[in-house]
């Protein structure tokens, strides 16, 4: 039997590598191991050292925005961006 591709999950295969759980996250918050906290809240945006707080599909307004605008968080010089600001 072929198992999810996570360390640790014993779940069967389903698509991608991934178990029916990990594949629905990583297909709603594109992370399999993406979680909202206990509450079912987003603490806050998953871009890498962003630390503004969630707006929409896990990431922060900017982050949100410019992902819908270009498909990606970086911006065309390859530099994780919030606007005019640069993420630390």
């Amino acid at each position: 039997m072929i198992v999810c591709l996570l360390p640790g999950c014993e779940e069967p295969h389903c698509a991608k590598g991934y178990c029916a759980k990990h594949y629905k996250r990583l297909q709603r918050w594109g992370s399999p191991v993406y979680k909202a906290n206990a509450n079912g809240d987003h603490v806050g945006c998953k871009a890498p050292d962003c630390s503004y707080s969630h707006k929409g599909r896990g990431y922060c307004e900017a982050h949100l925005e410019r992902l819908k605008r270009t498909g990606g968080l970086v911006n065309r010089y390859g530099i994780l961006a919030i606007g005019t600001e640069v993420c630390k």
